[in-house]
């Protein structure tokens, strides 16, 4: 029986499977009549190999239809080794714990995933099943589902406080000057006795937070060429999936009176929530909005996110490879630190936000130009692109196989 930890039981008993099982159940119990039935006709012992075939479609509809859509089936971690497929059938079929059935599909997985050639399957699955977000699209993007594909995409390739981050991206550029000078212009908004920002109430809502960076952005940042702008009313995050942001960074000259933002404009991605809601939830809302990004932006390398939860702050870089973040800070006890953070995200050059400076826009159309060598002397050729790419890598994490 394959091992469960403490964490993993406890998903297991907060997501109870219920009569969930109970068509698995009769579709298994009525193959093994049949396995029983058919070995009593038949003296050639060389139908054995066949037994596993009787339960194919049982475990279709058990592995694929049903377990695949609880939460514990991406709770679970990943295993490899090998179980007795037979045993662990037979554990659904005797109506066994929830724990039990759940280290049987564990053990399944890693028998299946390891079989040469694999088992032979119904042929609505035998086209390979690929759980990026990628798969994800029209209207089966709810919020949920797509964050269930961003949590398994980006739960093994996530890297937190990472030593040496925020000097690679906050320190040593052009506009740290600039900080500075913000920084001292600041200080007016800041008690050294209170080591606290006067205007930041105590206990703060995620509505007083925003106003208060909108404010600081207001007196000491308004002639950036990018802006924070925030989701007022109805005015959520357009495209794919229409969604509410905390915080975004685009530029002034995208901004239109009264339109939804878009996500080919988004350049930075906020989130500010209370300091209890820092979990699992505000790292895969996080996350989803990035796949947006990439998704609207196909040409993008990389997306800087951050989240504010209290006065709690964590920078992210999301590229194809995965997440990782800086070490988190408290914005009252490092105050000039949030606000090299807070001006960064707004004085960045587009190769550090990550964009796409390879290819230039001009009158909505797209070129690339590239050096040739013409009768000895070297030139520059432009090339149009088609805007539509034949395709794009929509899912955050890229792999070999899409």
């Amino acid at each position: 029986m394959a091992h469960l930890n403490r964490e993993e039981r406890d998903k297991i008993n907060e997501n109870p499977l219920g009569d969930s099982l109970s068509g698995a159940r009769e579709a298994l119990c009525e193959a093994e009549r049949n396995t029983h039935y058919e070995a009593s006709q038949s003296d050639d012992s060389a139908d054995a190999p066949e037994r596993p075939r009787l339960f194919v479609a049982a475990i279709a509809k058990l592995l694929f239809s049903i377990l695949s859509a609880s939460e514990v089936s991406v709770a679970l971690a990943s295993r490899t080794g090998r179980e007795n497929l037979g045993v662990d059938l037979m554990l659904v079929i005797k109506q066994a714990p929830d724990v039990d059935i759940w280290a049987a599909v564990v053990a399944l997985v890693r028998l299946v995933f390891y079989s040469t050639p694999p088992p032979s399957l119904s042929p609505s699955f035998e086209t390979p099943i690929t759980h990026t977000s990628a798969s994800q699209q029209g209207s089966e993007q709810t919020r949920r589902k797509i964050e269930a594909r961003v949590f398994e995409e980006i739960r093994h390739c996530t890297h937190r406080a990472v030593e040496g981050f925020h000097q690679k991206y906050f320190e040593g550029h052009k506009w740290n000057r600039r900080t500075k000078r913000i920084w001292q212009s600041a200080k007016s908004r800041y008690s050294d006795t209170d080591k606290r920002w006067t205007r930041l109430p105590a206990a703060a809502t995620e509505d007083e937070v925003c106003g208060w960076l909108l404010n600081l952005q207001q007196e000491l940042l308004p002639t950036e060429r990018a802006a924070y702008f925030t989701n007022d009313g109805g005015n959520k995050v357009g495209a794919e999936a229409s969604r509410q942001l905390g915080l975004l960074v685009k530029m002034r000259r995208d901004e239109a009176a009264g339109e939804k933002h878009d996500w080919r404009h988004v350049l930075v991605i906020g989130e500010l929530k209370k300091s209890d809601q820092k979990n699992k939830s505000l790292w895969l809302q996080v996350g989803s909005a990035v796949r947006n990004v990439f998704a609207s932006q196909p040409t993008r390398l990389f997306v800087h996110a951050f989240t504010l939860t209290g006065t709690e702050m964590e920078t992210w870089i999301f590229d194809r490879s995965g997440p990782y973040s800086g070490a988190t800070f408290d914005v009252h006890e490092e105050p000039e630190k949030f606000i090299q953070v807070m001006c960064a995200y707004l004085m960045m050059s587009d190769e550090e936000l990550g964009l796409d400076t390879f290819t230039k826009a001009k009158d909505n159309r797209l070129f690339v130009t590239m050096p040739v060598e013409a009768r000895g002397k070297m030139r520059k050729l432009q090339l149009e692109l088609d805007p539509n790419p034949i395709a794009h890598q929509r899912a955050i994490h890229a792999t070999a196989r899409g």
